[in-house]
């Protein structure tokens, strides 16, 4: 697609040791489907000046939350020319075809807010961001602040909330709220997962956010409080043939333990067709399509008479 065509915008927050040179390793002109810009946080007063022609940058100190809202300040209207505004920090790995392939998903399932799921060897803060090979997408109740992918309308709700912690924990509970907990519009998509590079809370934004005064923790415990109640973490798989795997609570014991099994043995992705043998190896209950909760543990103990968890 040419630059003209572009419906995605990104907009990284990037350091000098930022990962986004692979994003575009490789890359024939015009073979992108999404728009590039670089919110820069370093010291370096011209960075990246071999970048791609159509790469924008701007520098903006301070943390990840601080940093964006200017940048989004300075790119002004350009942002509501485009349907999608994805915000990735630059300590992901993933090369252009599993980006574009990411963006091609969004477009396909009009989401107004999703994420590419964390593969194998990433760090993961967030077990419902860890990629479920056997699935396509998950439509979820959450979605992490490292990468989430806004629409235009989503954008318009969320962004006065983007800055309200300095270590930007907390508002990506809000988001889901803000957009009405809708059922298939909040996304985690697991056919195009990114590695998250760097230990949890370890990064450059959490040690400027210290420095600064606040504490990530406390900041994300206050959040949470002033925001009173939140949707339980959620999801509802859909696997390559579009048929759902499972609708239900990510807490229910019996799904956790299977998902770590799948984990264990197929840590990576494999063809669709491989993935769904491999699946129903694991899942055979949940080959019908219909919308099949895997309760083993809640139907045992109704058998024995014991109590109905509520």
């Amino acid at each position: 697609a040419s630059a003209g065509q572009r419906r995605a915008l990104v907009i990284a927050r990037v350091g000098d040791a930022s990962l986004h040179p692979g994003w575009l390793a490789g890359a024939a002109p015009g073979s992108r489907n999404w728009d590039l810009h670089l919110s820069y946080f370093g010291d370096r007063p011209d960075p990246f000046q071999e970048r791609p022609d159509d790469v924008t940058l701007t520098i903006e100190k301070g943390t990840k939350s601080i940093g964006l809202n200017a940048s989004m300040d300075k790119l002004a209207d350009r942002i509501w020319t485009y349907d999608w505004i994805w915000v990735l920090d630059d300590d992901l790995a993933a090369d252009l075809a599993t980006l574009n392939r990411f963006v091609e998903i969004v477009e396909e399932y009009e989401l107004d807010l999703a994420q590419p799921a964390l593969g194998g060897g990433s760090y993961v803060a967030y077990d419902i961001t860890r990629q479920r090979p056997h699935m396509a997408l998950r439509f979820t109740s959450f979605v992490e602040s490292m990468a989430p992918c806004f629409s235009r309308r989503a954008l318009e709700l969320c962004l006065p909330y983007l800055n309200s912690t300095v270590s930007s924990w907390g508002p990506d509970y809000l988001f889901p709220k803000l957009l009405g907990y809708p059922k298939d519009k909040i996304a985690i998509v697991d056919e195009t997962p990114v590695v998250h590079t760097r230990p949890v809370a370890m990064g450059p934004n959490i040690a400027l956010a210290k420095e600064l005064g606040a504490d990530p923790n406390k900041e994300l415990q206050a959040f949470l409080r002033l925001l009173r109640a939140h949707a339980p973490l959620r999801y509802l798989g859909r696997d390559h043939q579009r048929r759902t795997l499972y609708d239900g609570p990510l807490r229910d014991r019996s799904f956790q333990g299977r998902a770590g099994k799948l984990r264990r043995e197929f840590p990576r992705p494999d063809a669709p067709s491989e993935a769904w043998r491999k699946a129903a190896a694991v899942w055979p209950r949940s080959l019908g399509g219909s919308r099949t909760c895997i309760r083993s543990d809640v139907g045992a103990r109704r058998r024995r008479g014991g109590r109905r968890r509520r």
